[in-house]
């Protein structure tokens, strides 16, 4: 993802990493049961330059791709091959929206 990320900031467009993982404490907090922790797929949350999120990227767990979502234009999982980067960076492109000419 950080390829992503580094072509969409050569378009000068705003992203973030979101890494989450998840650690269950036990009321005396003690991780309960022990070395149990929920590791969340890394997301990349690309925004327009009024603020908005136009796209979130994460990564296939087993299927090498991306899986980019677009809810500004109604795409919830669309998959592009990891090897194709760009493709991501001009799907997300499209769902910008229009500046006023």
């Amino acid at each position: 993802m950080a390829v992503v990320q580094r072509l969409l900031k050569a378009k000068e467009i705003h992203t973030f990493a979101i890494h989450t993982i998840a650690l269950k404490i036990a009321h005396d907090g003690v991780p309960w049961p022990p070395a149990q922790r929920t590791r969340r797929t890394p997301e990349l949350v690309a925004h327009s330059r009024e603020g908005w999120e136009v796209a979130t990227v994460t990564v296939g767990t087993r299927s090498n791709c991306y899986v980019v979502s677009l809810p500004s234009v109604g795409v919830t999982a669309q998959l592009v091959n990891a090897d194709q980067p760009h493709a991501v960076v001009d799907l997300i492109l499209t769902a910008l929206p229009k500046e006023a000419a």
